[in-house]
C-alpha cells in the first residue's frame, strides 16, 4: 500500500483491523501524547484517586503511534498508558459512543475506549 499523506477522520492506515481503533497510527506524535496524557490525568481529578506521578517512559513505547508513560497514584499503584499521539477529539469518547469511531489507548497491555481507561486507573480495578 501507499504511504499515508494526510489523517482521514477514523483510519490512518489502509485496511480492515479485528479491533477497531488499535491500528498503527503513523502520523502520530510525542508532543500530542504528552498533552493527550495531560488531559488523561486531569479526567483523573474526577476518580476516586489522586495521581502522584506522571512520566514518560520512551523505553516501553509500543511504537506505531501510541507512547508510553507511567501513572503513579499515592497508594502506591502503578500503570502504563500507551497513549496515541493524534487529536484528542479522535479519542476521547464515552461510554454511550460509538467504539468503532474513536481510536483506543492501552491501559497495562489492554486496549480501552477513553471513558473505560480512566474508570480503570482512577477506580483501581
Amino acid at each position: 500500500p501507499e504511504p499515508v499523506t494526510e489523517a482521514p477522520l477514523l483510519r490512518q492506515t489502509r485496511g480492515m483491523h479485528m479491533n477497531p481503533g488499535t491500528e498503527p497510527l503513523p502520523l502520530a506524535t510525542e508532543e500530542v501524547a504528552t498533552a493527550n496524557m495531560a488531559a488523561f490525568v486531569d479526567d483523573l481529578a474526577n476518580e476516586p484517586c489522586t495521581v502522584t506521578r506522571c512520566e514518560r517512559t520512551p523505553a516501553k513505547d509500543h511504537g506505531e503511534g501510541r507512547f508510553a508513560f507511567a501513572v503513579v497514584l499515592d497508594d502506591g499503584q502503578e500503570f502504563e498508558v500507551q497513549m496515541p499521539g493524534i487529536p484528542l477529539e479522535r479519542l476521547r469518547g464515552d461510554a454511550s459512543s460509538d467504539a468503532f469511531a474513536y481510536h483506543r489507548l492501552y491501559v497495562d497491555g489492554n486496549s480501552w475506549l477513553w471513558a473505560y481507561a480512566v474508570a480503570i486507573v482512577g477506580e483501581k480495578w
